[in-house]
């Protein structure tokens, strides 16, 4: 029986843009890595290293100059935009540092969204939403709206509308970049028993060796290149 795809890999993948007025900008120069399904990898680096460059390809916002970015097996610099949005939102979930939530929605609303735009049947969509809520201890604040959350609980909010229709690849940017430490310790723990408990394969980058040190396996990028972590 042939091994399953790798729920992300990079071949050789670049990302140039061009610069009006002067040479292009290489934020990512031939990057190669493969992450299992069910496996976790932090990617490290300083601001302007490549980071977010890496994660927009993975999650087929964007498409690399040179080389492939596959999800799931799928070469997404070969689909076309429909084809891109229906893999983000039906395999890809995303996790910000700044929580992306919608004020005007309650806290439960907000998980259900991504449920809603795929149109999923609702009565399943929140009996999961609520779920997840419980699962990240704000059971009790569903009907709440957002505003009145603490960071952490923000971010936590974020993680379970990620993990809403239990996406094959979690991609989360500084997810605990704006937190104090003891909630970032709490999202950190959050965040890894969750998609352990979901199998989700993750993906983070983040500046903190502490949350990267978790990861099954560490990469640095220093420049657009992989170098020894």
């Amino acid at each position: 029986m042939a091994a399953p795809a790798p729920a992300l890999e990079l071949d050789r993948a670049s990302r140039s843009f061009e610069r009006q007025g002067g040479p292009p900008v290489h934020a990512l120069r031939e990057v190669s890595v493969e992450v299992p399904a069910g496996g976790t990898l932090a990617v490290i680096g300083r601001s302007g290293s490549g980071k977010s460059t890496l994660l927009h390809l993975a999650a087929a916002i964007d498409r690399p100059t040179s080389g492939h970015v596959l999800v799931d097996g799928r070469d997404t610099a070969a689909l076309d935009e429909r084809a891109r949005t229906r893999l983000r939102r039906d395999t890809i979930g995303l996790v910000f540092q700044s929580f992306h939530l919608l004020p005007h929605l309650s806290v439960l609303e907000n998980v259900v969204l991504p449920a809603r735009i795929a149109g999923d049947p609702d009565a399943a969509s929140r009996a999961r939403a609520r779920e997840l809520l419980d699962r990240v201890s704000l059971a009790d604040r569903a009907d709440d709206g957002v505003d009145g959350l603490s960071g952490g609980e923000r971010q936590r909010v974020a993680i379970g509308r990620a993990l809403l229709r239990r996406p094959r690849l979690l991609l989360a940017d500084e997810p605990t970049g704006s937190l104090d430490d003891e909630n970032a310790r709490s999202v950190a723990d959050l965040l890894f028993e969750l998609t352990r408990t979901e199998g989700t394969t993750l993906v983070l980058a983040t500046h903190d060796a502490s949350l990267a040190a978790r990861a099954d396996a560490v990469r640095r990028l220093a420049g657009g290149r992989l170098v020894d972590p």
